[in-house]
């Protein structure tokens, strides 16, 4: 991108272009903090999820899965302080194969009575440690407001995060996420976590935003997703055609190889859009179900592709153009062969928290890797939607540009 920039210029007068370099080398990116962070990946039994809770995943989601992070390297332990991560980061870091490391940690520091000094020499330490002897950047985020904090506590966040956004050098990104968070007297706004301090999906959004716009200068977004790629072993993967199945719930045309169907009441439509991209649109009254559901699934297993021991992925290309009390959407692939594994990217069920839809926009919803094991004979593959209905109208207009099933 060429900026030009000038004042009071005359046709003899001109100036050279600034040339804006965009750093767009792969970014590997691992998280070192507490619960704030731990939150964004779970590996519970069968399911392997990227958290719509987490911030990285809004981050990837917004910047069309810009940065890989997988939950191997979530370095971040609930519970965490400045003392607990300086006292971890050679055990921890010292391997890691991430270009960037995000640092978010405080909140508990400042809880126990913590002062901003001691936290300073802390995050000091953390900071010289992967900066000058692994050689990798940090971004490191704000303390966020938090419930319950006396006035003394908030005035320690406040000099903390003041020492953090002065760190600002080659190799230490720091991201004032407090602001956005803030309601205007040092607390939480309304929905931003689900207990005044983890993040709600609203929050991880927010924080999501901020990190962006300050990392978006130095490291660009990634173009939209390209359903024809080479490698793309996901059939009719740009939603071409009219002659899927329309089931249970649903009307209009469905593109080829695709079936749509839902559960429960309302109204569910999919169409084509003049691009040739597909629209879903659902409205649902109030007094229904708690789980309004829609499926986007493709027709099918997807049994060809892959061998035992390849890395896959799926990933969506999204729009969100409108709706409300949406609490789920979320990109599926199911082990058919086994009945049992599932991987979910931008997961997360909640009845109370709803998806920021307005914040969205358009993006891409990737589902954390897995390795092809000789069981996986059949993947499922399924865009999930959940609305709550049951005190308040659901609704949602989303367009779908394009899928793929990948190979590491």
């Amino acid at each position: 991108m060429l900026l030009t920039l000038g004042r009071g210029l005359n046709a003899r007068q001109s100036l050279t272009p600034i040339q804006i370099i965009v750093d767009t080398a792969p970014k590997t990116i691992a998280l070192f903090g507490d619960s704030i962070s731990a939150q964004s990946t779970n590996v519970n039994g069968n399911f392997t999820t990227h958290e719509a809770y987490g911030y990285p995943i809004a981050l990837n989601y917004l910047t069309n899965q810009r940065y890989n992070f997988e939950h191997i390297n979530n370095q971040a332990v609930g519970g965490g302080n400045s003392y607990t991560l300086d006292a971890r980061k050679e055990t921890d870091l010292a391997s890691s194969p991430a270009d960037i490391i995000f640092v978010q940690v405080g909140t508990n520091d400042v809880d126990a009575g913590t002062t901003a000094a001691q936290i300073q020499t802390n995050l000091s330490s953390i900071y010289d440690y992967i900066t000058n002897t692994l050689g990798k950047t940090i971004v490191a985020t704000t303390v966020l407001p938090r419930t319950g904090m006396t006035a003394t506590q908030k005035q320690t966040i406040q000099d903390v995060n003041a020492w953090i956004m002065a760190q600002a050098n080659a190799d230490i990104i720091p991201i004032n996420a407090y602001d956005d968070f803030n309601d205007g007297n040092d607390e939480p706004k309304a929905g931003y976590t689900n207990d005044g301090l983890h993040p709600s999906i609203i929050g991880s959004f927010s924080i999501a935003k901020s990190i962006n716009n300050t990392l978006s200068l130095k490291y660009g977004s990634n173009p939209a997703l390209d359903p024809n790629a080479t490698g793309n072993f996901l059939a009719n993967s740009d939603f071409s055609g009219t002659a899927g199945i329309i089931s249970a719930n649903f009307t209009g045309q469905a593109a080829d190889g695709w079936k749509f169907y839902g559960y429960s009441n309302g109204t569910r439509t999919a169409s084509k859009n003049p691009d040739g991209s597909q629209k879903v649109t659902t409205t649902i009254a109030s007094g229904n179900s708690t789980s309004e559901s829609i499926y986007v699934e493709l027709d099918g297993h997807i049994t060809s592709g892959y061998s035992t021991g390849d890395s896959v992925y799926g990933e969506i290309d999204l729009e969100v153009i409108s709706g409300q009390n949406v609490q789920w959407i979320g990109l599926e692939i199911h082990d058919k062969g086994t009945q049992t594994l599932y991987y979910i990217g931008l997961d997360k069920r909640d009845a109370t928290t709803y998806y920021p839809l307005s914040a969205m926009g358009r993006g891409i919803i990737r589902t954390p890797k897995f390795t092809v094991q000789p069981s996986n004979t059949q993947l499922e593959y399924r865009l999930r939607i959940e609305m709550n209905a049951s005190s308040a109208p659901a609704s949602l207009d989303l367009n779908i540009h394009g899928a793929c099933m990948m190979k590491e």
